[in-house]
């Protein structure tokens, strides 16, 4: 099935509300948790996820440079939310593994986040919730696959 580009007024005005809206609801949770960082919780939740992991893994994931990953583990090696170990395979690199201290963090985090978006939710239905979950999902994916881009560039 052949599709057209989406026309302005339609897909991409969205993403872009959307986008923003992000930006802007994510600054204002930051504002009243300051525990932890939304960048830091998705640090976090991909350890807790994948469990031990190089920082270049977590970088290719998240689409960022390795030393970004770099700076913000320092912080949560500091903290004592993650450790960093020896990987057995190449004595040369270091694993990263959640601490016990990191995993609870984590789920107050989440809870706290949880609690602030049911506030702005709490009028929709949870089938509506879990649709737009799955939508968001599926756009999610879409645009992280890239396989059109350097044909389309």
């Amino acid at each position: 099935m052949t599709t057209t580009a989406p026309t302005r007024p339609t897909l991409l005005d969205a993403i872009t509300r959307f986008s923003r809206a992000m930006r802007a609801s994510g600054r204002r949770f930051d504002r009243l948790e300051t525990s932890l960082s939304r960048t830091d919780s998705a640090l976090l939740r991909y350890l807790l996820t994948h469990g031990d992991s190089r920082a270049g893994d977590i970088a290719t994931e998240y689409g960022i440079d390795a030393s970004v990953v770099s700076r913000q583990v320092g912080c949560l090696v500091e903290r004592g939310y993650v450790e960093r170990r020896t990987d057995p395979a190449d004595a040369r690199a270091a694993l990263l593994a959640i601490t016990e201290a990191g995993r609870e963090l984590l789920a107050e985090f989440d809870r706290k986040y949880s609690h602030y978006l049911a506030q702005r939710f709490e009028d929709w239905s949870e089938e509506r919730i879990a649709h737009t979950a799955a939508v968001l999902d599926e756009v999610a994916a879409k645009l992280l696959h890239d396989h059109h881009d350097e044909k389309d560039s």
